[in-house]
């Protein structure tokens, strides 16, 4: 998904106050970059201390993060920065920056689908100053106050029970697995293309050839024909 449609796409569900199709926006954009940018997709895994390695498929490594995402306070927050560190966005000064409002957002939509409030102070002073992800992230924490609506009434269902994170997840993982096919069919297709761009480059070579030393041969015959005459 393009930078600007990201957020453009994210942030119109968030006034709706629409948090199942905000959740299928970052779902579908963290598939994406699992695909484009592999290994810091397993990096974030990593630094959030669910084990991941490059050997394994895409489907292992969408269950590992859905599977962790409910309750790893580090995974939550590195998945929001790796979202918004691949969409900045141009500052005044024409350099490329983080989206805090952006960042933000995710977080928000993240924290509140997959029930996090089960954290107990979700960001401690020792964890906050040690976060890999650095300082940047500090800011997604204090955009939580900012939820309403039906963003809010989602924290109340908690209480009683009636989120169904299971669900949720199954959801979720059909969004992501749907992506990741998407783009490697699309990989496929591509990779295809220039196979066959590149065979009928050295058919044409060789077609080339073949005439030039097929001229050359009449030539030469024409040549000999001449001589003896």
């Amino acid at each position: 998904m393009e930078k600007k449609e990201y957020y453009k796409e994210l942030s119109s569900y968030l006034k709706q106050h629409d948090l199942s199709k905000a959740n299928r926006v970052v779902m579908e954009e963290l598939a994406s970059l699992l695909v484009s940018k592999r290994e810091d997709f397993i990096f974030m895994l990593n630094s959030a201390n669910v084990i991941a390695s490059n050997e394994m498929t895409d489907a292992e490594l969408v269950d590992l993060f859905l599977d962790n995402i409910h309750n790893n306070k580090k995974l939550l927050l590195g998945a929001a920065f790796l979202i918004s560190h691949n969409n900045k966005t141009a500052s005044f000064n024409g350099e490329e920056e983080h989206n805090e409002d952006g960042l933000k957002a995710t977080h928000k939509v993240l924290y509140n689908y997959f029930d996090a409030d089960i954290y107990d102070n979700f960001v401690s002073d020792d964890e906050e100053h040690s976060n890999v992800w650095g300082t940047a992230i500090a800011g997604a924490v204090g955009g939580l106050a900012g939820l309403g609506g039906k963003l809010a009434d989602n924290q109340r269902a908690k209480k009683f029970g009636a989120t169904d994170t299971f669900a949720k997840k199954a959801e979720a993982k059909q969004q992501m697995v749907q992506t990741i096919l998407a783009q490697r069919q699309s990989q496929q297709i591509e990779a295809q293309k220039k196979i066959e761009a590149s065979s009928k480059t050295k058919r044409i070579i060789l077609i080339s050839v073949a005439s030039l030393l097929g001229l050359a041969l009449i030539g030469g015959v024409i040549y000999a024909i001449k001589k003896r005459n």
